[in-house]
């Protein structure tokens, strides 16, 4: 259960850093 959850807060991290990635890329474009 423990892991579980951490790895779902992994993937949430990963995802919120490639959304700000692309904000920041779409700004530059």
């Amino acid at each position: 259960m423990v892991i579980i959850h951490c790895d779902f807060i992994y993937r949430v991290k990963k995802l919120d850093e490639e959304n700000i990635f692309m904000n920041v890329v779409r700004s530059y474009l």
